[in-house]
């Protein structure tokens, strides 16, 4: 794909700033929409241009096909997310932001001629993960979804919505994110061994994603996995310290050390192997990384 125009709904929050600030630099020409934008993207770079609107506004559609003139590539981040919906956000508003803003953006996508749409997801569209004593569910594309909550249902209907406007015109692209909210920094990295994502690897999946050539319709996976073997992965459900033990030496050592609490079991490990293998997509911030550190912090204090 030629370096053209890159869209990004949801450009005011934390990952589309980040994806705002690399595609600028790396030469793309990027338009940010969001309904406001934090006082620091009020200067960006003179390759980014900022488009207040609320998608949900009557209004929409015909700002919409402006802002996304000469873009290739659109990127949708916009919507409400779990975590709004665990601090009272209204089901209604959920859906709305999700669903119909989702219809919004592929609608003025396909009018403009953009050649690529790409839907922020997520994993929680697969459920809550294997009770104790089972095996850890393997989440990847092949596994049916199963929705239990209004924002993950919402999100499903998100990805129909690609599938079914897009179609045959353009690429339609659904990524089903990791968790990548920060609550504190150990949670932020063990949950790595679930369903984590880190902002840094966020944020190179969607530029993989943006620089593919081709890049097949459909969902892909997306986390800050280990590169663990199936069989590494099921038993993550059972005995995650060996699981590290054998696949990551000193790791669980060092997190006594620490102060961590490290889960005896996950019920639910996502393999971002498929995006892997059709685009540049590494985990570069995995656990294994933060091993590196740590290793290197401790000869460093020797």
């Amino acid at each position: 794909m030629n370096r053209s125009g890159i869209a990004i709904t949801g450009g005011g929050g934390r990952l589309g700033g980040e994806l705002g600030r690399r595609l600028s630099a790396a030469g793309y020409a990027v338009t940010l929409i969001d309904t406001r934008f934090p006082a620091w993207l009020h200067g960006p770079s003179p390759g980014i241009r900022l488009v207040e609107l609320d998608l949900l506004s009557t209004r929409a559609q015909s700002v919409l096909r402006r802002a996304l003139e000469g873009s290739r590539v659109v990127l949708h981040l916009a919507g409400l997310h779990g975590l709004h919906l665990r601090q009272g956000m209204r089901i209604p508003d959920i859906w709305r932001s999700n669903v119909e803003g989702t219809w919004q953006v592929c609608a003025a996508s396909m009018a403009v001629g953009a050649e690529r749409v790409v839907l922020a997801s997520t994993t929680a569209l697969y459920g809550p993960g294997s009770p104790p004593g089972d095996d850890a569910m393997i989440l990847n594309e092949q596994r049916a979804p199963m929705p239990d909550n209004p924002y993950a249902t919402a999100k499903l209907a998100a990805e129909s919505i690609v599938a079914s406007t897009v179609g045959s015109a353009a690429e339609g692209v659904s990524l089903r994110l990791g968790r990548f909210y920060r609550e504190d920094e150990s949670s932020y990295q063990l949950r790595k061994l679930s369903t984590g994502l880190d902002l840094e690897d966020a944020a190179d999946a969607f530029v993989a994603v943006c620089e593919a050539p081709r890049l097949p319709c459909g969902v892909y996976c997306v986390a800050s996995d280990l590169p663990l073997p199936t069989e590494a992965r099921l038993a993550l459900g059972k005995d995650c310290r060996g699981v590290l033990k054998q696949h990551l030496p000193g790791f669980v050592d060092e997190v006594a050390r620490r102060g961590w609490s490290l889960p005896p079991r996950v019920g639910r490990s996502v393999d971002s192997s498929k995006l892997q293998s059709m685009t540049r997509y590494r985990p570069r911030r995995s656990l294994a990384t933060l091993a590196t550190k740590w290793r290197a912090e401790m000869r460093s204090v020797r």
